[in-house]
Formats: C-alpha cells, structure tokens, sequence
C-alpha cells in the first residue's frame, strides 16, 4: 500500500508574509521598519513601526509606515489613527491622505454594493496560482481577468479595461509601482454589475491603475469582506460562502486539523 499523501492547509484569505523578527542591536526600529517593508516583510515592518512608536509616538514615518500596512491588512481604525496622526505632524502628508481616502471609500463601499445569488457555496477556480491567483469575472458584461490579492483595499482596473467596460472614475493624484514607474491614479467608480460564479454584485466601487502585465485589474478585500472567503491553494480555486457559515466553517476546520489566518499572517 502507497504512503497517503500529506494533507496541505487550506487558509482563509491567506496571503505570502513573513513572520516579524527582532531589530538587530542598536537599530532604530523605524529604519528597519523602512528596510523590511523594502524586502517585502510587510509583518515584520509593521512590527518594527510599532515598536518605533512605542519609543516615539510622534515618529512621522513611523506612523505613516503603520497606516500604510494596517490598510492593506485591513485593520482600518489602526490605519486611520495612524494616519490621523502622521496629519497632525505634517497636514500636507499625501501618503497619509491617500490612506484616510482608501479607508473612507472603504468604508462606503462596505453599505452601497449589493450581492446577490449567494446560496451555500461558490466555487471559483483559478486560471493560475504564480504570482497571484487570477480568476475569471464578468464586469458590465465584458470578461475580465482579475488578479486575485487579499493585500489589496480594493477593487482596481486598468486604464484599457475600464474604458471598455465603461467604468470612469476621478483623478487623485500620481502613485509610485514597481520599478519606480510613476501613473496616475483614479477613485470613485462603479461598477454596475460584477458577476464571479454564479454571484452578482451591483454598484461596486472600484479604482483605475496600473495592474500588471497580462490582467485587467485586481480583486481586493473590499469586495471579498461580502463573504466568508477562502483561498484554497490546494485545489486552485476560491470559495465564497456566506459569513453565517462561519462557525460551522471554524468546527470543519477544526476537525481537520486545518488552520485559519487572517491575511496578513498566512503562509502559502
């Protein structure tokens, strides 16, 4: 008889970070908080940030490094108390502006959409795993391919596909991607119909920036905050149920030995 092979974890929302670590003798905590987010240890930065606030609460790039990455693990009163404060040391700071922006839209867009069809569980599978997932979505009636990323706030489409499927939103200002390409960057739009599986939602917010090479946007936390998500590896597909599944969900999970975590703290 062949040896059974192992069972691999499935996570809830789970996302690649990696375990905060100590700062080296003698480091100023927010500099490493700088050079750790730089190699991509998003909770190993934001550890360091808040030990650097411990020390210095009024740390100006310590709270708006704090801000940042709350709002990408979707803690939103942290990341809006740090950004708050990062206001009230420099009133003009865009960073912590762009922070307070994404959170109220955040917020907004958590009481307007409406989702529909949702009845036990969907199964969404992926049309790839590396780098991200991607699955296959329907925005006002145009296939999309979207890129599937529980470290995003939001909902986000490129230029191109936006313009096809109709979407417009306003001008806020230039960003910074990968590479240091700068690109301007556009809030406030909405998608009227979004249908994943056999899943609608209407009046979605969304966003306009560049996503990637080979994708037509990116599907964040926004959207996914409407079920209970899981971002199963193991079987290349993402799963929304409802979140009044949600206990039933930590017993199955439970008795398997399986383990969930929030984004942040996941390991793939």
């Amino acid at each position: 008889m062949s040896d059974p092979k192992p069972e691999a974890p499935t996570f809830l929302l789970s996302a690649v970070a990696a375990e905060p670590g100590p700062d080296a003798p003698g480091s100023d905590p927010a500099v490493a908080g700088d050079a750790l987010f730089a190699k991509g240890d998003f909770a190993g930065a934001l550890a360091a940030y808040l030990r650097a606030l411990q020390a210095q609460p009024n740390d100006l790039g310590a709270n708006l490094g704090a801000a940042r990455l709350e709002l990408f693990c979707n803690e939103l009163d942290a990341a809006m108390e740090h950004a708050h404060a990062t206001l009230a040391i420099d009133p003009s700071n865009a960073g912590a502006a762009h922070v307070v922006e994404e959170i109220t839209r955040s917020l907004a867009a958590s009481h307007n959409d409406r989702v529909e069809n949702l009845n036990g569980h969907v199964d969404v599978p992926f049309l790839q795993t590396d780098p991200l997932p991607q699955v296959a979505v329907t925005v006002n009636g145009h296939r999309a391919r979207l890129l599937l990323d529980a470290g995003a706030p939001g909902l986000d489409l490129s230029e191109n596909f936006a313009a096809t499927a109709g979407v417009t939103a306003t001008a806020v200002g230039k960003g910074v991607f990968a590479g240091g390409r700068s690109a301007q960057i556009r809030m406030g739009g909405k998608i009227d119909a979004l249908a994943i599986g056999t899943i609608t939602a209407h009046d979605v917010p969304a966003g306009v920036s560049p996503v990637g090479p080979n994708v037509d946007g990116v599907l964040g936390m926004n959207f996914l905050d409407h079920f209970l998500a899981t971002i199963d590896y193991v079987h290349r597909r993402l799963v929304l149920r409802p979140k009044s599944a949600s206990e039933a969900f930590g017993r199955t999970a439970a008795d398997t030995g399986e383990r969930i975590l929030p984004p942040h703290r996941a390991f793939v």
